[in-house]
């Protein structure tokens, strides 16, 4: 009869050094140094879980995979999931994941590390939203190491989030729009009907620069414009944006430019890349002397615009193809006689008799 081999034990009797050995779900034999006895029955139940939950690692095997390895196998993933925009976005940034960790073992990169790099970057001058958007990519790293089975566990739980901004807003007046016109004639004037459909669609710059003919609709005066991000499902994102008339002349003008090309703004790449690297707008913006005025902030122009035009935020909250409504909500204070009348009850239910009152006080004394 076999002799039951205990799951904790000391090699050595008497030497206060234990060890744990178990069999993982696949019925493979493991043996692990673990310190003291405590340590050892610690270290059993945390394999015990791990092998029941089904996230079990091979210890030689995680000790063996590198950061940059992981990420070579989660972009593999990630860009049959990911939107184009999105994932060259991803690529971006982990250039600098690669050059922090990409030699490491992923198991060796700890929350203290990954903060610390951060943090960094925040101190460098870089907004909270955009260093959050790094950890979500560290800690999309780790879900998908566990998922895999790579890993056992994500030290992103203890990496704290940094503070965003309440949003931007900044958007054209009609002096900066005129200043900015009349640069745009003189220097390019090719480039005015596509400042026309920016203003008047709230299309995004790269949504723009991969505008192709087949997703115009004249006669029904509508795009359909690939979302950000894949919808639920698996299937392609997908939003369809109204045009105004301004915005029909526009493109009838980029027609009549664009001689055969597939795309709506041709650019440098035929097809384009997942930016837009030409720079007539930044160009333009400088000669017209518009402080701290961005592509994007065109698409705050558009939005904007409809607010104060009294345009309800729900609808807005559709044309600007937003997923929550606090995202158009950073446009509400544009609104006119936004929540004033609310206020005014307060004037007209206390303000007259507060003022008597004071009065009255007063006359006492």
């Amino acid at each position: 009869m076999a002799r039951e081999r205990k799951p904790i034990f000391e090699k050595v009797p008497g030497s206060g050094v234990w060890y744990i050995r178990y069999y993982d779900d696949a019925g493979r034999r493991h043996c692990e140094r673990a310190g003291s006895e405590a340590s050892a029955a610690e270290g059993y139940k945390k394999r015990a879980r791990q092998i029941e939950d089904s996230v079990f690692c091979p210890p030689r095997s995680v000790n063996k995979l590198k950061f940059g390895e992981l990420m070579d196998l989660a972009f593999a993933d990630r860009k049959v999931r990911l939107a184009p925009t999105s994932y060259e976005s991803d690529l971006g940034r982990a250039k600098r994941l690669r050059e922090w960790f990409g030699e490491m073992p992923a198991a060796k990169v700890t929350a203290a590390l990954i903060q610390e790099r951060i943090r960094e970057l925040c101190e460098g001058g870089l907004e909270g939203s955009t260093c959050n958007r790094y950890k979500a990519l560290v800690s999309a790293m780790f879900t998908f190491a566990i998922k895999a089975k790579k890993l056992s566990h994500s030290p992103m739980r203890a990496v704290e989030s940094f503070r965003e901004g309440d949003g931007r807003v900044r958007f054209l007046d009609r002096e900066e729009e005129a200043a900015l016109r009349k640069v745009i004639e003189r220097d390019c004037p090719k480039c005015e009907p596509e400042l026309d459909l920016a203003l008047n669609t709230g299309l995004r710059r790269n949504e723009l620069f991969r505008l192709r003919w087949d997703q115009v609709d004249l006669e029904r005066a509508i795009l359909t414009v690939q979302g950000k991000r894949p919808a639920k499902g698996g299937g392609k994102g997908q939003r369809f944006v109204r045009l105004n008339s301004v915005a029909v002349e526009a493109l009838r003008r980029l027609h009549r430019q664009s001689r055969g090309s597939a795309w709506v703004c041709p650019g440098k790449h035929d097809p384009p890349s997942a930016r837009d690297w030409r720079e007539w707008f930044e160009d333009a913006v400088k000669s017209a002397g518009l402080e701290d005025f961005h592509y994007h902030d065109l698409r705050h122009t558009f939005a904007s615009r409809l607010v104060m035009a009294g345009v309800p935020l729900a609808a807005v909250q559709e044309l600007m193809g937003h997923r929550f409504i606090v995202t158009t909500q950073r446009y509400s204070h544009l609104a006119p006689d936004h929540q004033r009348a609310n206020v005014e009850k307060l004037a007209t239910e206390y303000g007259n008799s507060g003022r008597l009152l004071s009065i009255a006080v007063g006359q006492e004394k």
